[in-house]
């Protein structure tokens, strides 16, 4: 595994961490104050989000709607040095329909310095997210 995604499995696995804890402040400290974020089209009031505070208000919102809600990491494949993927498993139910719900969400992460993402760009599979991010050739390192 590289230096790179090593980092990244850390960083992403401690976020994980904290937002499965409602910790929105830690769960997204990462991310820089001009972060563009585009959620997937299946979370309620889903827009382009523009910088963290933007990031953990909606975050902090969704958890209104799914108190409940968790995210498992599930693999980090590194694309490029500018470039990474991740794919969590998210489980919840509704807080007033208490209807469960389990889906992934794969995460295209476009990197500046380190591991510090200039955008994030969500994806509800796998192979999405891998056709999004392979502007460059897939390297083949993987985590899980």
């Amino acid at each position: 595994m590289s230096d790179l995604l090593s980092a990244f499995r850390e960083l992403y696995t401690e976020g994980s961490r904290a937002w499965n804890k409602g910790d929105m402040e830690a769960a997204y400290a990462v991310l820089p104050d001009d972060v563009d974020f585009r959620l997937v089209s299946i979370w309620p009031t889903a827009r382009p989000l523009h910088g963290r505070d933007e990031v953990i208000d909606f975050f902090r919102d969704l958890r209104g709607i799914f108190s409940d809600l968790r995210t498992d990491p599930i693999e980090f494949i590194e694309v490029s040095k500018s470039k990474l993927v991740a794919g969590s498993r998210v489980t919840g139910s509704g807080a007033s329909s208490k209807a469960d719900t389990t889906m992934e969400i794969w995460q295209v992460w476009d990197l500046g310095e380190g591991v510090v993402p200039l955008r994030i760009t969500e994806f509800l599979d796998r192979s999405a997210a891998l056709e999004a991010a392979s502007g460059e050739e897939v390297t083949g390192k993987r985590a899980r």
